[in-house]
């Protein structure tokens, strides 16, 4: 009989889960579900894609086409449920569809580093991918099937590229109602994308950027079913929940964060969206519509002191921040979430609206469920004895998937782990 314990910060322990294993020969870096909640996929350093049958535990699928780590995979929305994507250090997307079992694209020069997220559209229209280069990469859809219907090959020539980061991009991810799409960065913000904005011909801008003013790298972003609110983890140890349905996000510190506008580049003669490298190579210079950022100045506006602060922002010349009204609250987020003691690598909220999931690394090892509105932690997952660079709830949130020690899986029974959730 199963029983709860008590870790020593006093939260419960919660009861052994089930585990995945024998598919990967090596650490599990990426994991997610199917929208019907039958399978899940992960991926990792072995370079290979799995598809798991989450009733029997059992592995369905193995692809191989990696020539390098795996860093995300992702099952495909409800309209393409059978497909598969993941992306790595080798510089490719690769998507996978579980009918054949076999690879139906491969993306080349996703990124001119390390590819570290993938994602579909939610209306199957768009792929994005983005990396170690800060920028965000969107390939459409239309390229899967040539004439021939053989395989078809796509060498990195992408519909629109955004660019506003000033350092490597972690997440990139729609959101579900498909109005969005949102990346978290290094930098420390996250940039929200207007859907409409990015199939249409106009100039392309992030509408909103969102900064806890830590400066700390943000490493991942996730948005809640119901589309008001996404949830954070930082490299600062903190997991925030920021509000989508304000009118404009402000700093913890009450000034609002400019906006950064980056803008669809397109050859002169062909028409076509420009992908060429934009970075000057002596001094690595970023060019959005009114912010100029080098490598060097961000390098010493991040080593600035307090007495320095005073002076005018070169980042942020011609651009003033906008004081907000005395009588309006800041728009930060409005819940965070401390007592991680290392970095925070993975997150996500509960279908519910009532849970949040953040897992850690050293040497913190494991996961904690925290309670939305309490902003406390009811339970500490602590079998994993390694970072949790994934995990994820279920689409009926029972259930909560993240990878773990020994390269293996990790199965939580939330009912029986929290029943005080779930009355019956």
């Amino acid at each position: 009989e199963q029983q709860q314990r008590t870790t020593a910060g006093g939260a419960p322990q919660a009861p052994a889960p089930a585990v995945l294993c024998g598919g990967h020969s090596h650490w599990i870096h990426s994991c997610g579900w199917s929208v019907d909640g039958e399978r899940v996929v992960s991926g990792g350093w072995d370079k290979h894609v799995n598809v798991w049958d989450v009733n029997t535990l059992q592995l369905l699928h193995q692809f191989r086409g990696h020539t390098k780590r795996i860093r995300c995979c992702r099952f495909g929305p409800e309209c393409g449920s059978n497909l598969v994507l993941s992306a790595g250090s080798d510089k490719t997307a690769r998507l996978w569809d579980c009918r054949v079992a076999k690879e139906v694209c491969c993306i080349k020069n996703v990124d001119s580093k390390d590819v570290e997220s993938c994602a579909f559209s939610q209306d199957l229209r768009f792929i994005a991918g983005a990396g170690g280069d800060g920028v965000v990469r969107l390939y459409s859809m239309q390229f899967l099937h040539n004439s021939t219907g053989t395989t078809a090959e796509q060498r990195g020539n992408a519909v629109t590229e955004l660019r506003a980061h000033t350092k490597a991009i972690n997440t990139c991810v729609f959101t579900p109602d498909n109005t969005a799409l949102l990346s978290a960065s290094s930098d420390g913000t996250v940039c929200y994308w207007l859907y409409e904005d990015l199939i249409g011909d106009k100039v392309m801008e992030a509408s909103r950027v969102f900064s806890d003013n830590s400066r700390s790298g943000v490493r991942r972003v996730t948005v809640s079913r119901d589309n008001t609110q996404f949830v954070t983890a930082s490299f600062d140890r903190i997991v925030r929940i920021w509000d989508l349905q304000s009118n404009w996000p402000l700093n913890t510190d009450g000034a609002v964060e400019p906006k950064r506008i980056c803008r669809r580049e397109q050859h002169e003669e062909t028409g076509k969206p420009d992908t060429s490298n934009h970075s000057d190579n002596n001094s690595n210079t970023t060019v959005c519509s009114h912010i100029v950022t080098t490598s060097k100045q961000a390098t010493q506006d991040e080593n600035r002191t307090e007495e320095e602060e005073e002076q005018p922002n070169p980042l942020n010349r011609g651009t003033k921040r906008k004081q907000p009204d005395q009588k309006s609250p800041a728009h930060g987020p409005a819940h965070t979430y401390s007592g991680h003691t290392g970095w925070c690598f993975s997150c996500d909220i509960s279908p519910s609206n009532r849970l949040v999931v953040s897992g850690a690394g050293n040497p913190d090892y494991g996961l904690r469920l925290w309670d939305l509105e309490q902003e406390t932690c009811v339970l500490q997952l602590a079998g994993n004895k390694d970072h949790v660079p994934d995990c994820a709830f279920s689409p009926d949130g029972m259930y909560l998937l993240n990878t773990a020690t020994g390269h293996t899986l990790e199965l939580w029974h939330l009912p029986t782990c929290c029943p005080q959730y779930f009355p019956q």
